[in-house]
C-alpha cells in the first residue's frame, strides 16, 4: 500500500515540479515511435512503451535484448542456454511462457521495421536502428500472434539526405570487441537514398570449463544491412532493406544445481510411503550460488561430422515497404517481410559433463546433442489509413503469416570412458525423430479512433486471427513418415483505449486488451490421444497510465497501473510413457492474475547530465 500510495502522490505532485524549473538544463529528445503503426509521440501514445533513440542506445551502451532490459521497467530478460531460439524467454511484467509452436513463439515477439521475425534475435545488431520500442501488455490488436504479453519493435536507420557516416570502435576485458561502421546519403537527389552499416561483435567469455579447462560463454557475431529509399513520386516512398548476419558461439556457459546440494522430494525407489521411482529432486529456500562450470564440450571435437561445442545461426533478413498516398490524405501500404535461419547447435545438456543413463545402450551420449534446424518466415500485410487530421480516424488491413520450423538434424554423440556396453566414444549416432512445423496466419484488422473533444480521444482496435498449424514427423535416419497433426485455432483479440490530455504536458489513459499465445502439439508418443492438441493461452490486461512532462520539458514522469488475468495457461508435465520411458508434454493447467505499478522518469539536470 505504501507504493502505491506513492504512485498516487506522484500524478499529484505532478503541477509542483512543473512551477520549478530550472533554466539551465535542456528539454529532452522528443521520441517518435510506431506502437500503433502510425508515427506518435513517444509521450502521447495511451500505451506503455519503454522506447531508445539511436542516441540513447550509443550512450548507454546497448548491445543486446539483455542489456535493453536492464534500462525497461517491467522487463526481465535472462539466457541460460545461449543464442538459440529456445532460449528467448523475455518476462514481461511478470508473464513468462514455455516456448512452443513453430519458431518458439513465446510471450513477446520481435519485429524489425514491422516484419515478424520467428527466430532469436538476441544477435540483432543494435548499432544500426533508429530505436527500439518495448512494448507493454497485450499487442495482438496491432501485432498480432505472440504478442500477448507485449512486444518488441526494433526500427532501423532510415537513409539519409546528406552524405554521412560513422565508425566506432571499442574493447574490454574477456577479449571484447566490438567494431561498427555505418554510411548513407543521396543517389539520386530527391529520389533515391541509401543506408549501409557493418558490425563485428565478439566475448570472449568469462566462466572456466572445470571438465577440460577452457573458457565457455564466448560469443561472435557478424552483420551486414543495407537499406534503399526510393521516391519516385510525392506520394510514393519505397523502401527495400537486407540484412546478413551470422554468429559463431562456443558452448554457453551452464550449470546444473547437484543432486548433493537438493534438499526436497528425494527419489524413493522403495516400494511402500512415499514410493517415487522417477522423482526428481528439488530446492526449498534460497539456493545455494555456485560458479563453476562442467561441459563435456570435447566429446563433439572427438566425434567426425560434429563439429564444436556451441550455436551456430546464419540468417538472411529482407523487408520492402511501399507507402503510396493517395485521393486527399488516405495512405496504402504494404509491408512485405522474409527470414531465413540456418541453426546449429552442439551442447551438453546434462549440464554436468557426465552421461546420466550409460547403462542403456540405446539411450548412451542422449545428452551430447547435435541438432540442425531452418526457420522460414514469409509474410504480406496490406493496410489502409484515413487522413490523420481529421477528428475521426481509422485503419483497415489482412495480415498472413507462413513460418516453418524444420528439424534438419538430430543426433547424439557418445562419451568416451566408461559405459556398461563398451560403446567407443566419438560416434555419431540418431537419436529422435524429425519434426516439420508450419503456420499459416491469416488476419483482418482495423481501428477507429475518434477525438470526442480537445481533450477526450477514444480508440478501438481489433483483430481477428486464424492459425492453420500442421506438424509432420519423419523417423530419423530413415525420413518414413511416422505421425502427422493439423488443428486450427482462431481468436478475436480487440483493445479499447480512452485518453484524456488537459493538456499538452499531460496524458492519462484507461487500456483494456485481449491476447493470445498460440496453441501447439505434444509429440511424443502420448497414451492419451486427449492431451495431443494444446490449447492458446489467453491474457486479458488492464491498465490506467499517466504521462507527463514536468521541469518545462526537462523531464517525464509515467506511471502505470495494471492487472492482467491469465487462463489456460501452458504448463509443462513430465508423464511416463507405456515404453518405461517418460516424456515432459505441455498441458492448459494453470490461470493466475498479475498486478503492478511501474514508474518510469527521466530529468536533464544540465546540459551534460
Amino acid at each position: 500500500m505504501t507504493f502505491l500510495r506513492s504512485a498516487v502522490l506522484g500524478f499529484v505532485g505532478i503541477g509542483l515540479l512543473a512551477t520549478s524549473a530550472p533554466t539551465w538544463a535542456q528539454r529532452l529528445e522528443e521520441i517518435v515511435v510506431t506502437a500503433r503503426k502510425k508515427e506518435e509521440s513517444l509521450q502521447e501514445v495511451p500505451i506503455a512503451i519503454s522506447a531508445f533513440s539511436a542516441n540513447d542506445i550509443e550512450q548507454l551502451n546497448l548491445r543486446n535484448t539483455a542489456d535493453i532490459a536492464l534500462f525497461t521497467p517491467g522487463l526481465s530478460y535472462t539466457n541460460g542456454i545461449g543464442r538459440q531460439p529456445q532460449s528467448d524467454r523475455p518476462a514481461v511484467r511478470g508473464i513468462t511462457t514455455i516456448i512452443n509452436g513453430a519458431a518458439n513463439t513465446g510471450a513477446a515477439s520481435t519485429f524489425i521495421d514491422g516484419v515478424y521475425v520467428s527466430g532469436t534475435t538476441q544477435f540483432t545488431s543494435i548499432g544500426n536502428l533508429e530505436r527500439v520500442e518495448v512494448l507493454k501488455g497485450p499487442q495482438a490488436a496491432a501485432f498480432g500472434r505472440g504478442t500477448y504479453a507485449g512486444a518488441f519493435n526494433y526500427v532501423t536507420k532510415k537513409p539519409t539526405e546528406e552524405f554521412e557516416g560513422k565508425v566506432s570502435l571499442s574493447g574490454a576485458e574477456h577479449d571484447s570487441l566490438t567494431a561498427s561502421a555505418w554510411v548513407s546519403g543521396p543517389i539520386a537527389e530527391d529520389k533515391a537514398y541509401f543506408f549501409l552499416s557493418a558490425s563485428h561483435d565478439e566475448y570472449g567469455g568469462e566462466y572456466r570449463n572445470t571438465f577440460d579447462g577452457n573458457i565457455v560463454g564466448d560469443e561472435e557475431t557478424q552483420a551486414l544491412t543495407g537499406k534503399l529509399y526510393l521516391t519516385p513520386t510525392d506520394n510514393l516512398d519505397i523502401t527495400l532493406t537486407v540484412g546478413l548476419e551470422q554468429t559463431d558461439d562456443g558452448h554457453f556457459a551452464s550449470a546444473l544445481l547437484p543432486n548433493t546440494a537438493l534438499n526436497c522430494c528425494f527419489r524413493n525407489i522403495t516400494p511402500g510411503p512415499g514410493f517415487a521411482p522417477r522423482a526428481r529432486g528439488y530446492f526449498v529456500g534460497e539456493a545455494p550460488s555456485f560458479n563453476t562450470v562442467a561441459l563435456n564440450t570435447s566429446a563433439f571435437d572427438a566425434a567426425p561430422g560434429a563439429g564444436p561445442a556451441g550455436t551456430r545461426v546464419d540468417r538472411v533478413f529482407g523487408s520492402l515497404k511501399i507507402e503510396w498516398d493517395f485521393a486527399g490524405g488516405y495512405t496504402l501500404t504494404s509491408i512485405t517481410g522474409t527470414s531465413n535461419d540456418e541453426v546449429a547447435n552442439n551442447s551438453d545438456v546434462s549440464y554436468a559433463a557426465y552421461d546420466p543413463i550409460p547403462f542403456a545402450p540405446f539411450l548412451i551420449g542422449q545428452f551430447l546433442r547435435v541438432t540442425d534446424k531452418e526457420i522460414d518466415d514469409a509474410s504480406q500485410e496490406f493496410r489502409i489509413s484515413s487522413p490523420v487530421d481529421r477528428p475521426f480516424r481509422w485503419s483497415a488491413g489482412v495480415y498472413y503469416l507462413d513460418a516453418e520450423l524444420k528439424e534438419i538434424r538430430d543426433e547424439r554423440v557418445t562419451p568416451g570412458g566408461f559405459n556398461f556396453f563398451g560403446v567407443p566414444g566419438g560416434l555419431l549416432l540418431p537419436n529422435d525423430n524429425l519434426t516439420t512445423e508450419d503456420v499459416d496466419n491469416k488476419a483482418v484488422f482495423a481501428s477507429v479512433e475518434w477525438d470526442i473533444n480537445d481533450q477526450w480521444t477514444a480508440t478501438l482496435e481489433g483483430r481477428y486471427n486464424e492459425d492453420d498449424i500442421s506438424l509432420i514427423t519423419v523417423a530419423n535416419p530413415t525420413m518414413a513418415p511416422v505421425t502427422g497433426f493439423e488443428a486450427t485455432y482462431t481468436a478475436f483479440t480487440p483493445r479499447f483505449t480512452l485518453s484524456y490530455a488537459p493538456n499538452d504536458d499531460r496524458n492519462y489513459y484507461l487500456n483494456i486488451a485481449n491476447g493470445t499465445k498460440p496453441g501447439t502439439f505434444n509429440t511424443a508418443a502420448i497414451p492419451d490421444e486427449s492431451l495431443r492438441v494444446v490449447d492458446e493461452e489467453t491474457a486479458t490486461s488492464i491498465e490506467v497510465g499517466m504521462k507527463t512532462k514536468v521541469l518545462d520539458g526537462r523531464g517525464v514522469l509515467n506511471v502505470a497501473v495494471y492487472r492482467t488475468d491469465l487462463t489456460d495457461q501452458q504448463f509443462t508435465q513430465v508423464i511416463e510413457l507405456p515404453n518405461g520411458s517418460t516424456a515432459s508434454i505441455l498441458q492448459n493447467v494453470g490461470k493466475s492474475e498479475v498486478f503492478g505499478v511501474e514508474i518510469d522518469t527521466t530529468i536533464a539536470i544540465t546540459d551534460n547530465l
